[in-house]
């Protein structure tokens, strides 16, 4: 057989295989599934994103409290969670409660994750949450008082943000 009828004879076969390719394909259609996953974190309330944390009373005999608070996060696998807590009465990057009115008095708490104590509306980063499961954050919340302020009820709102960072911006 001449090389150009062996090439002529393997062209007529690779045109039978693609016709018979294209006669299953037709009588049994096929179709792409796919989707692609942004990264992105959420807090979830199931850990207790919200709800309060309050202090025990602050008096003559106990000058100082603390509490823990725990935060759901759940990130896409591999992401790390940018979290920012804010503090509605904030000065200088401080955490504080108001008494509220017109002359508030004020008493300082602070917040901290691990570590590091936290600053009002700075980011810190975590790597919890990056599992693509519900992760639990514990952050430490304290108040101590050297001079009693005058009584009543204190508060602050704290708004507590997530955004992820997937390391690439």
């Amino acid at each position: 057989m001449s090389k150009y009828a062996f090439a002529a004879a393997a062209a007529l076969s690779a045109l039978i295989a693609s016709s018979a390719a294209k006669a299953v394909d037709a009588a049994n259609p096929q179709f792409t599934v796919s989707v692609n996953v942004l990264a992105g974190c959420t807090l979830t309330s199931g850990s207790g994103a919200g709800g309060a944390v309050t202090f025990e009373a602050l008096g003559t005999g106990n000058k100082s409290s603390s509490r823990t608070k725990n935060l759901g996060v759940t990130c896409t696998e591999g992401t790390v969670a940018n979290i920012t807590l804010t503090s509605g009465n904030s000065s200088s990057g401080g955490f504080r409660m108001s008494s509220g009115g017109d002359t508030p008095a004020y008493i300082p708490y602070t917040v901290s994750y691990g570590n590091t104590q936290l600053v009002s509306g700075t980011a810190f980063q975590t790597a919890a949450g990056g599992t693509g499961n519900e992760d639990t954050i514990t952050l430490n919340l304290a108040t101590s008082v050297t001079k009693l302020p005058k009584p009543g009820a204190y508060s602050d709102l704290v708004t507590v943000t997530v955004e992820a960072y997937d390391g690439t911006s």
